[in-house]
């Protein structure tokens, strides 16, 4: 497994997927998906000036938040700055970071929905669709990475 260069170790990636594995379950078994594109269009619409929504999936991508916040504390990995190769500014780095959050909410938006809700929720319903588009999306991570990878050393 890849460590990090500082900090302690990274937690066990199959001990995570069996807790995600059982929180979705949970919340399947609730009566509820997950997912976090929809709180962007909740934040957008009370831009607009509408009224605030008390949907669960916005407390959910507080608890992401939180949750990132305590890991990286007690892990000792938090810190600012921009993680980047030899090869490539900080500038491009978060102008790539930005195109690439921009396309994939231009995505779930003409999906309906995001990566989690359609992996997750798609798969602990057993959806065929879900399991095609991990594949596929596991397909094309696996070619943007080898690009990125040119780019970063």
């Amino acid at each position: 497994m890849i460590q990090p260069e500082r900090g302690r170790p990274y937690f066990n990636p199959i001990v995570a997927g069996v807790i995600l594995g059982v929180v979705v379950t949970v919340a399947f078994v609730a009566g509820h998906y997950f997912g976090a594109s929809r709180v962007f269009t909740h934040i957008a619409r009370f831009l607009r000036g509408e009224e605030w929504t008390g949907h669960w999936m916005n407390w959910e991508v507080v608890g992401l938040l939180l949750g990132g916040l305590v890991g990286s504390l007690l892990a000792r990995r938090f810190g600012l700055g921009v993680a980047r190769g030899k090869g490539v500014s900080s500038g491009l780095r978060i102008g790539m970071a930005i195109l690439g959050g921009a396309l994939v909410m231009l995505g779930s938006r003409f999906a309906a929905g995001c990566t989690s809700g359609l992996a997750l929720s798609g798969g602990v319903r057993l959806s065929s669709g879900a399991f095609v588009f991990m594949g596929a999306m596991f397909g094309g991570g696996f070619l943007a990475a080898a690009f990125a990878r040119r780019l970063w050393s």
